[in-house]
């Protein structure tokens, strides 16, 4: 019997190189095969295994293709030929592709091997402050761009036939800015024109069409030429500032979604999504709430996807605007949680409502400076220091608080949603707070009050929101061992195993198909056998797991191996088309002498045990005191013998002996107690 720690140490240290980041395909390598060995395209399929020492076969190699498909003979410098690079690609994706392409590099036929590296866009929009933006990065923002093909066309954003729109009910916009005018929402159920705009171009400023200017309300919405929004308390169309003092609502618009990737001025999460300029404020500035109450539903009325509220108060709110909102009209509203530390986010407004998410801020390094509002209310943080957003006349400002925090993670909303918009809402919200990163101060204080449970789920990540929706997230939930060579389950040296693993996929993540793991390892005490487990046969359910019946990983350690733990890796991929989705497992697995049931514990012995089959069955037991008073005994795998442990009332310190004391063929146990009695 031979048997491993049945602690198998799953140190699960999942490092998500996901997809763009991938640094080198993990099934393909490049070989130039030598000049001196004539033309791999004649030779046939035993051949080609004997020119390479079987290691097509070992390492499954399913074809061998030319790397320059019309490369000449004249396509050459300093005896190198083009078309003498082959790519030697693999049935499934391999963890140890280095060790394998090397191989085939120490054969008499093969000059050299390349790896085939990925060339990762990373994509920086070329706006001219980004460099100033530490936000975007911070919120990963930057990879989130990459899942769009950019340079291809796409625009993150955009959706087929249709538009997402964040609404700012705000202090004014001055929605002509360079930076965001492009992204403006138009009405075109007010194009009465019909040319497909409602804003033009006069001279160097951006006006209402004058052509859609008829008087009338075209779309029956209950606006009169109502082209890019309103202006709730002056009641007309236009919710331009009337002064460069009321500058909120540009600041917060600029956060949202400032035109990207445009060569000036700044970037923005939302890259594309469209603004819709609503003013909810007086001439003065002044907020009051029976007219945020209205611009919020007015936006929702004409059509808005997400409703950015960068404002509050303290004190409760009409929670059934909020509802008919969120429930009638089926958009997300995103708020501030506010500025004030010494106030709970909880006796804010909108804040502490229902069917709203609640923002606070964080500076850069995800430090929480102990200034803005926080409270079980809370869903989320998102930076809101040092926060470069647009300014009234075409300029741009440096500004802090949670009224940006909050439209940064409404652009984040409507960009995932861009992404999924077949999506309901629920699942849009869950995408978002679901998918944050920790940051430390979450288990910090503040004036001596603890922050735990004060600032949400984490901070906003949109790169994670993003790729949960798109990718799996898999991970090892369990391993198993069969077949080893002495049949009680577990691995020794001299052992061969079989050992299979259950994969388990994270709820709220796409579901896995066509995973594949590859066990490896550098340490020489094992030896890989089988390295692939293949559930391309099966899906990986979202909240799931997964294990075939047949396939396995098999693997031996010599009798000479030395015990102790043996570091390993499994390298996950799925998807069925690149980019595909690859995690990295690290597992240690414990080669040891216990046997199965062994080491036992919670026992006291001052005394030798003896080894004998009293009960006849062929099969030796094993007969121990303890100093709990016990007698026990106990079989093959730790299990207890019938009739044990045996309670003699005080402590067992004689070793058991063993003999037939009644002379009819049959063995007794005899042992002594502390307490004088001989058993």
């Amino acid at each position: 019997m031979k048997y491993i720690s049945q602690k198998l140490i799953l140190l699960i240290f999942c490092i998500p190189l996901l997809f763009a980041k991938q640094e080198y395909r993990k099934d393909q390598f490049i070989i130039y095969f030598n000049n001196g060995c004539g033309e791999l395209e004649s030779y046939n399929q035993e051949q080609i295994d004997q020119i390479f020492n079987n290691y097509t076969k070992e390492y499954d190699v399913k074809e061998i293709i030319k790397q320059f498909k019309n490369a000449r003979g004249s396509d050459f410098y300093n005896d190198i030929y083009l078309n003498r690079y082959f790519i030697m690609k693999m049935k499934h994706y391999r963890a140890d592709i280095q060790n394998i392409k090397s191989q085939f590099e120490d054969l008499d036929c093969v000059d050299n091997t390349q790896l085939i590296y990925a060339v990762k866009p990373d994509y920086i929009p070329n706006d001219q402050y980004w460099n100033q933006q530490w936000y975007l990065p911070n919120i990963d923002a930057d990879l989130a761009y990459d899942l769009w093909n950019i340079d291809g066309g796409e625009i993150p954003g955009t959706i087929d036939g249709g538009e997402i729109i964040v609404a700012v009910p705000d202090i004014f916009l001055d929605w002509d800015h360079s930076d965001l005018v492009e992204n403006i929402w138009q009405n075109i159920g007010e194009d009465a024109d019909g040319d497909g705009v409602v804003l033009v171009q006069d001279g160097n400023n951006w006006i209402f069409d004058p052509d859609d200017e008829n008087g009338f309300d075209d779309d029956g919405d209950g606006h009169i030429d109502n082209f890019i929004g309103w202006d709730i308390p002056n009641d007309d169309n236009d919710p331009t500032p009337p002064n460069n003092v009321q500058d909120h609502g540009t600041l917060v618009a600029g956060c949202v979604s400032a035109a990207t990737n445009n060569n000036i001025g700044i970037a923005s999460v939302g890259w594309s999504v469209r603004i819709m300029a609503m003013n909810v404020a007086e001439n003065d500035g002044t907020i009051w709430s029976n007219n945020s109450d209205e611009g919020m539903l007015t936006a929702a009325q004409m059509g808005a996807t997400v409703i950015n509220s960068s404002w509050g108060h303290e004190g409760g709110g009409n929670q059934n605007v909020v509802n008919t909102i969120y429930n009638n009209y089926g958009a997300i509203i995103v708020t501030s949680a506010g500025n004030e530390i010494d106030i709970s986010a909880d006796d804010m407004w909108p804040a502490s409502a229902d069917n709203v998410i609640t923002v606070t801020a964080t500076g850069p390094n995800d430090n929480f400076g102990c200034w803005a509002t926080v409270g079980e209310s809370v869903d989320l943080a998102a930076p809101g220091e040092n926060i470069r957003t647009t300014n009234v006349s075409g300029s741009y400002a440096t500004v802090d608080g949670t009224s940006f925090s909050s439209p940064i993670t409404a652009g984040a909303i409507a960009l995932v949603w861009s992404r999924f918009p077949g999506a309901s809402k629920e699942t849009i919200i869950s995408k978002i707070i679901d998918n944050t990163d920790y940051f430390s101060d979450m288990d910090g204080s503040c004036q001596g009050n603890s922050l735990v449970g004060m600032l949400g789920s984490g901070r906003l990540n949109v790169h994670k929101a993003l790729s949960s929706g798109l990718f799996p997230s898999l991970s090892v939930a369990q391993l198993n061992y069969i077949g080893d060579s002495d049949g009680d389950g577990v691995f020794n040296p001299g052992d061969t195993i079989k050992v299979k693993i259950i994969v388990a996929n994270e709820a709220g993540w796409a579901d896995g198909v066509n995973v594949i793991a590859t066990l490896s390892t550098i340490d020489p005490r094992l030896t890989i056998i089988d390295d692939t487990i293949d559930f391309s046969d099966q899906i990986v359910p979202a909240g799931g797991s997964a294990f075939t019946l047949l396939d396995n990983f098999q693997i031996s350690a010599s009798n000479e191996a030395a015990l102790g733990p043996i570091p390993c890796d499994i390298n996950l991929v799925a998807g069925s088309s690149e980019p595909y989705y690859e995690e990295n497992i690290e597992i240690s697995i414990e080669l040891s002498l216990n046997q199965k049931g062994f080491p036992t514990d919670n026992y006291t012995i001052k005394s030798s045990p003896i080894i004998a089959d009293l009960d006849g069955n062929g099969t030796r037991e094993i007969y121990f005191g303890s100093d709990n008073g016990n007698m026990y005994a106990t079989m093959i795998g730790g299990l207890d013998v019938a009739g044990f442990p045996f309670e003699t009332g005080d402590d067992v310190r004689s070793s058991p002996a063993v003999g037939d004391v009644d002379g009819d063929g049959q063995e007794e146990l005899v042992f002594g107690s502390k307490d004088g009695n001989l058993y």
